[in-house]
């Protein structure tokens, strides 16, 4: 199940790369078109391609700001304060309980 999951991840990653590199290599194709003026079809398509490049820009930068968020708050959830511990809970700070 887990190496499933990996593989599905590193097919999406993959895809998504592609799909960046050939926006960018149409941007770069067709930036030097001859445009017919207000109605041109490949500006359009070029306008397109850049919200695409710069919505992912954004995705990208969520992402990295809730990984942050997340390292940060288990930092702080440590014991120690220094040693990022994966979960807090009793069993990770070893405290017994008695009855």
């Amino acid at each position: 199940m887990n190496r499933s999951k990996r593989v599905l991840a590193l097919i999406a990653c993959i895809g998504m790369v592609l799909v960046l590199f050939t926006s960018f290599v149409y941007i770069v194709h067709e930036a030097d078109h001859a445009c017919v003026g207000r109605h041109c079809e490949v500006c359009r398509h070029i306008e397109e391609v850049r919200a695409l490049l710069h919505s992912f820009g954004l995705l990208v930068l969520t992402v990295l700001l809730v990984r942050a968020a997340l390292t940060l708050r288990r930092a702080l959830c440590a014991p120690d304060g220094l040693r990022v511990s994966l979960r807090c809970t009793l069993v990770s700070w070893k405290v017994r309980l008695n009855n």
